[in-house]
């Protein structure tokens, strides 16, 4: 088993024997779009569902390049949570995004299991 399939399969896991009400669905996210900003990559973001999003690199050096993605998520506490993904290409993002004040932490691992660590700010864009 791969690096990247072992980070899903232990977020799934950890997912799954949470405590009752500890998971949750994003549905108060579904719909809306953020900016995820670290700096000198810029990533938009919309939660097309309760497992499916849409991202867009809009700065940096994959500037154009999109993708939907289904997505894993858990509730950390309110107005935090934990989300991952594998990408087409095979690589495997884990984020935990703090909604409430306005930051994320994300971790990629490239489909070469070469990892990559970013902290950025977040922020919701307007309708």
């Amino acid at each position: 088993m791969t690096r990247g399939r072992r980070v899903v399969l232990a977020a799934s896991l950890w997912a799954a024997v949470a405590p009752a009400g500890f998971c949750g669905k994003p549905t108060e996210r579904v719909g809306k779009s953020f900016v995820f900003d670290y700096g000198e990559m810029v990533i938009r973001v919309k939660y097309l569902s309760d497992s499916r999003l849409a991202w867009e690199q809009v700065k940096g050096p994959q500037a154009g390049l999109k993708a939907e993605e289904e997505y894993g998520f858990a509730d950390v506490r309110p107005g935090v949570g934990f989300f991952w993904w594998q990408e087409k290409d095979g690589s495997v993002v884990t984020q935990v995004v703090d909604f409430e004040r306005g930051r994320v932490y994300t971790t990629w691992t490239a489909k070469e299991q070469k990892p990559a660590s970013f902290q950025g700010t977040v922020r919701p864009i307007s309708p």
